[in-house]
């Protein structure tokens, strides 16, 4: 029976380890490999706990080999997933639109530099600065920049008084949306 619990411990451990991320995420947020690859280490652990007279290493190894296959599908796909926006935004075009708000590209430099929303997992949506012509330091925290950040970017595309802004917003990919209080984009 010691060993059994022993083992049982011991397993436990190792999962959390190796997979947390995927054990801390809900059932439905899975995709069918990740939840392939927890449930044949949960199998490995289950038939190592249950066969205590056997040997440990059968089974460890095994476990092991899922749990580096994991890491290394999950760095992988950071690293693509990296690639893919620093293309995304080097494609990006600075063109102004003529409609009643005007966009505000960061130069594909800028912005791969300064990367938004480093934390967020969530959809890409667009995040508000400036509401009613006030700045909205909740958001600038988020984004980790200053008032004084959003000063000079505004004045980079000649704005000097954020009062005259009624709306603007920056997306995933730095880039300002915004509306006039005149109910005009300047130009």
């Amino acid at each position: 029976m010691g060993t059994a619990a022993a083992r049982t411990l011991l397993l436990i451990v190792i999962m959390l380890l190796g997979f947390r991320n995927l054990m801390a995420a809900k059932i439905g947020d899975r995709t069918f490999s990740e939840f392939a690859v927890l449930l044949m280490a949960a199998e490995l652990s289950f038939f190592a706990v249950i066969r205590p007279d056997e040997p440990l290493l059968p089974f460890l190894v095994p476990l092991l080999l899922l749990i580096a296959a994991y890491r290394l599908h999950v760095l992988l796909f950071k690293v693509f997933a990296k690639q893919a926006i620093r293309e995304s935004i080097s494609s990006l075009s600075l063109k102004e639109e003529n409609i009643p708000h005007r966009r505000l590209g960061l130069s594909a430099a800028a912005a791969a530099r300064e990367p938004f929303f480093s934390g967020d997992t969530g959809p890409p949506m667009a995040l508000p600065l400036i509401e009613c012509g006030r700045v909205r330091g909740d958001n600038l925290k988020r984004i980790g920049k200053t008032y004084l950040w959003l000063r000079q970017v505004l004045r980079k595309f000649g704005y000097r008084d954020i009062r005259q802004v009624d709306y603007l917003t920056i997306d995933h990919a730095g880039n300002f949306y915004m509306d006039m209080k005149d109910g005009k984009s300047k130009h």
